[in-house]
C-alpha cells in the first residue's frame, strides 16, 4: 500500500498535466431553480462563475476543466502532499470581460481513483480545454490520424494560437474497452501522434505542447453505455499557462 500510494504522488508531482499552478478561478455557484428544493449534486442547473472571460479569448461555448487541491498524508510518516486532482468540466454559457458564467459538462468519473466527484466548488481552479472525439481522429484500436483528422486538429491548433500559451498538455483517454495497461498505452501513442501534425503540420511551437497518455484513468461519463464510452473516448488540449 504504501509503494503503491508513493507511486501515485511521483505520478502526480512529474506529470506535465498537473504542474501548472491556476490562474482561473470560481468564485460564485449559484442555483437557477426556484423550487426551493436543493439540487442533489453540481449537474442540477447551477450557475458557476469563473474568473476567466472574453480578455482571455474565451468564447461562449468554450469548455473548461476544472482541478481541486487535495492534500495526501504519506503513510510512511512524512509530510503531507499537496496534489490536484480532476474534478469535471464546465461549458460557457454567458461570457463577459473578465468572467463567464457556466455549466458542469459532467464529472470525474467513479474509475478515477484520484477523483473529487461530489460538486464543484467555489475555490476550484479551472484551465481552458479543446476536445476532440477520438473518433474523430483514429480508427478503433490505431494510432495513425485518419485523414478527416485534420479540419479538427486544425481548429485545435487555431485553439491554441488564439490562447498563446508557454504551455498546453495534449492528453489522450480512452474508454474501458480493453486492459488498462493496452488503453493507457494506446492514449500515449495517440497523445504522441496529435503532437506530433500540431508541431510538424500546424507549426505549433514544439516547447508548447506536452503528450500525456492518460488510458481509461479519467472517464467524464459512465463507460456501462455506448454513449459514456464515446464521450470518454476523447482528447482535450489543455492550456496550463
Amino acid at each position: 500500500m504504501k509503494n503503491a500510494l508513493l507511486v501515485v504522488l511521483l505520478v502526480l508531482l512529474a506529470s506535465p498535466a498537473y504542474a501548472a499552478p491556476p490562474r482561473y478561478r470560481v468564485i460564485k455557484v449559484q442555483t437557477t431553480l426556484n423550487t426551493g428544493v436543493m439540487p442533489t449534486d453540481s449537474t442540477s442547473a447551477n450557475d458557476y462563475y469563473v474568473t476567466i472571460g472574453r480578455q482571455h479569448n474565451l468564447k461562449t461555448g468554450a469548455l473548461l476543466n476544472v482541478y481541486r487541491d487535495k492534500q495526501i498524508d504519506d503513510e510512511t510518516g512524512g509530510e503531507t502532499i499537496t496534489s490536484q486532482v480532476f474534478v469535471g468540466q464546465l461549458k460557457a454559457i454567458q461570457v463577459y470581460d473578465k468572467y463567464c458564467v457556466s455549466r458542469v459538462m459532467g464529472l470525474a468519473g467513479s474509475a478515477d481513483p484520484l477523483r473529487e466527484r461530489d460538486a464543484v466548488l467555489v475555490g476550484d481552479y479551472i484551465l481552458p480545454v479543446f476536445v476532440i472525439q477520438g473518433e474523430q481522429l483514429f480508427a478503433k484500436g490505431s494510432s495513425t490520424l485518419l485523414p478527416g483528422a485534420i479540419k479538427h486538429l486544425e481548429d485545435a491548433a487555431l485553439f491554441i494560437r488564439s490562447n498563446n500559451p508557454s504551455r498546453a498538455v495534449v492528453e489522450g483517454h480512452t474508454d474501458n474497452d480493453g486492459t488498462p495497461a493496452y488503453n493507457l498505452k494506446l492514449s500515449e501513442l495517440r497523445a504522441a501522434a496529435v503532437r506530433d501534425y500540431l508541431v510538424n503540420q500546424a507549426k505549433i511551437d514544439p516547447r508548447t505542447l506536452y503528450p500525456v497518455g492518460c488510458g481509461e484513468s479519467r472517464p467524464i461519463a459512465p463507460n456501462d453505455t455506448p454513449q459514456g464510452q464515446a464521450m470518454n473516448r476523447r482528447f482535450e488540449i489543455i492550456i496550463e499557462r
